[in-house]
Parts: C-alpha cells; structure tokens; sequence
C-alpha cells in the first residue's frame, strides 16, 4: 500500500515522535520515565496547593516503575521493561514526574550530570512548568552535547479553563519560553489535553491555532483522562454525566431484553441499568458495596439488589452474575462507556454512524478512554458465551436505540 503521507512509515498524517527518532537513531527509541523527587508550585504553597486538578498525587508519573528508588535503578528497570517489547531499543531519560526544573541549578546538576555523561544514553527529555525556567537553568541544558528537549505543560491557551484546573501561570508565559528557546538547541514540546472540563471542539482547536503561532518542535495531545482520587476527578463523580450513564443503560438494557426474548421483563432490565451505579457519586471507593442499603431503604426487592451488586463482580465485590439480565449488565456498564467517548470524539458526536471497525480501533488504544476496562469488557463476553465484536457490535445498536430519548431527557432536567 502506498503511503501518502511524506513524514510517516506507517499512513498517518502527521510526524510521529516515533518516526523522528527512528529516522535520526536509526532504531527505536523509548522514552524511560523517571521521578527525580521534585514537586511543583502549585503543590507547595509557593503558588497555590494540591496541584493541577488532572495530575495524579505522583506527578503524572503513574507508569514509571520503582517510583521511590533511585533514578539509576528507575532507568534500568524502566528500559528493560521496553527492550521486552522492543529488544533492540535505546533509551531516553524522560523525566516526567512533576516540575522537573523546579530547584537551585546546582541541584540540577547533581541529578541530570550523571545522564548526560553516560554515552549509553542518546538524549534526556525533561517535562517541567514555564514558571519554573529561568536564564541559568537554559544556558546549562544548551551546553549538552546529546539531545535535549523541554516539555512544557500547557494544557489549554483558555485561561479560565486553566484556573479551573488551578494551574497557577498564565498562557504567555509558555510562548515567551517557546520564542527564547527557538535561539537555542533545546528542542521544545507542548502538552496540551483535548475534553478538559467547559471545553467544546472550537476551544480545543483555537489552543492548536495558538500554539502554530510559536516555534514549536513537537505537540504531545492528550485524551483527558481521569485518575481516581484527583480533585477533577472527584468534580467529574459529581456531572450529569452520572445521570446521562444511568440513562444510556437503562435504555440499552431494555433494548437487550427485547432482542433477547425477555420483553415481558424489560422494566426490570431497565431499572437494574438505570441504579446500577446509585452508590458511586456519594461512596465511590465502596461502590456496589453500599448500594444494598440504599436500594433497601427505597423498597427494592431482592433480585434488584443482587443485579445491580453482581455488576461489580471481581472488581469490588464477590457477588457472581447469574441470570441472563445480570450479565449482560456486567458486559456492557464499562462498554457503553468507552462506546459514548468514542461517540464524542466522531464530528456527529453520535453513536449513530459509528461502525465496528472503528469502535475496535478504540477498544485496542489502551490510551483512549483508559478508565473504561477493557478486562472488563472482555469477561463480560465470556460470561456471556459471546465472541467479543457481537458484544460490540449489539451494544452499539442498543446505544443507538435510545440515544434520541436519553438526550431528550437530559433536555428536560436541563443539563
């Protein structure tokens, strides 16, 4: 198949990173993430506390392995685990966890030296904040002899979205970087995060237009993605989005008892999806484990109670799916989940003209949408005895069978 496209080896229509580095190291290259123990301003109390409101309690640093041991061992261990996947791959040091410029230079030094003098090593990626740049720290970095790039947090060029996310700088402080950079050997990346809170496609593309505007060496986009026990996430437990899920499912599994012969039991099917999650908004780290004593007090009966329990099956509880209705709710709570980000992502926004194909291209994208399960979703198919694009493909006419109502229905309780 020819390729149309002049700066990929595999038809897609940008440069990758990937492509970057294999064209300038003639083999693969991996970034090692590492935690050098740095914090950020906005944690400190120097500018503000908690941090940014998507950033986990490790510093966007989730993956890197041996987190608390030396940054030595980090990159050892770090690159053994890409070279099981790549085994013929170089590594990058890719400090990522939080501010990684936020000390005195000599500090700096004491903690990038080490890489920079290791031949073995091609290149150190460094992620930190504009605000914590100065003249010394950039002068330092341009002396390297190897690759060096900055990865600066921006997020979005929205102001009031970045005070909602309590990143604490302003947007012109990242440009003012990017244009002093452009002068030095220091390439530059941008971190910005596509479906941030109050944030519609135009704003998403106005932060891309913006950033065009600047010498820039590289864009890092991100599907924003929610870490348990983030302040954004415990904002995201409280949105409609809980009621819009309450309804989706509700409507997907009546649509499920019709197609499966249980039409005479489609209220209760109904009624199992749309409480399915009553716990979680008010007790999220005991959900399904609480909803027993609320479904009670509102009088409901038994079966409900166990249906709408079993949907946590070997995640918070030990309470099996047994009946028919039970795993199909199982199968499909974490599936139209992923099935409705999907959804957002396509110019409809609708499940309307989504397709097979390109759902699958979305479950296989562990990056997309991450907090939905894809073990999950796989072991609901195997509890149904179904192969894994039935359940798919089913789900996804179900979704269409009721999206009109749900989105009614959101009209009407005016979110």
């Amino acid at each position: 198949m020819n390729n149309p496209y002049p700066y990929s080896n595999d038809n897609k229509r940008y440069q990758t990173i990937n492509y970057y580095f294999r064209n300038t190291y003639h083999q693969k290259v991996a970034k090692i993430p590492l935690n050098a123990g740095f914090t950020c301003p906005n944690r400190d109390g120097t500018k503000g506390s908690g941090g940014c409101t998507f950033c986990s309690s490790m510093g966007s640093g989730d993956s890197i392995l041996c987190f608390d041991d030396s940054l030595q061992k980090q990159y050892k261990e770090g690159l053994k685990r890409m070279q099981n996947k790549w085994p013929d791959c170089i590594g990058f040091a890719y400090f990522q966890s939080y501010s990684n410029t936020y000390a005195p230079l000599p500090i700096l030094k004491k903690i990038y030296d080490p890489f920079f003098k290791d031949s073995d090593i091609p290149g150190v990626a460094i992620a930190t904040r504009a605000d914590c740049l100065n003249d010394e720290i950039i002068d330092y970095l341009n002396q390297q002899d190897k690759e060096v790039w900055l990865e600066l947090g921006l997020q979005s060029v929205h102001e009031s979205t970045m005070e909602r996310c309590n990143r604490k700088h302003s947007t012109q402080i990242v440009f003012d970087w990017l244009d002093k950079l452009k002068d030095t050997n220091i390439k530059t990346c941008v971190h910005i995060i596509n479906g941030l809170p109050g944030e519609a496609k135009q704003d998403m593309l106005e932060t891309v237009k913006q950033i065009a505007k600047h010498p820039v060496d590289a864009i890092k986009i991100h599907m924003l993605h929610l870490i348990e026990g983030t302040q954004m996430a415990k904002e995201y437990e409280k949105e409609p989005f809980h009621i819009l899920h309450g309804l989706t499912v509700e409507g997907v599994m009546e649509w499920y008892a019709e197609q499966l012969g249980y039409g005479d039991e489609k209220a209760f099917w109904g009624m199992a999806g749309l409480l399915h999650d009553i716990d979680f908004e008010l007790y999220p780290e005991e959900h399904c484990e609480r909803a027993p004593e609320l479904l009670r007090d509102g009088g409901a009966e038994e079966d409900l109670v166990h249906a709408v329990v079993s949907h946590g099956y070997g995640i918070r509880v030990d309470v099996a799916p047994e009946h028919e209705m039970e795993k199909v709710l199982f199968a499909t709570d974490e599936l139209t989940g992923l099935i409705w980000a999907a959804a957002l992502m396509r110019p409809s926004k609708s499940t309307k003209d989504m397709e097979l194909s390109s759902l699958k291209k979305k479950f296989k994208d562990k990056k997309f949408a991450a907090g939905c399960s894809r073990d999950v979703i796989r072991r609901g198919a195997e509890q149904l005895g179904w192969e894994l694009d039935k359940l798919m493909e089913q789900t996804i006419l179900a979704m269409r069978s009721c999206e009109d109502r749900v989105n009614k229905e959101m009209e009407e309780l005016e979110f």
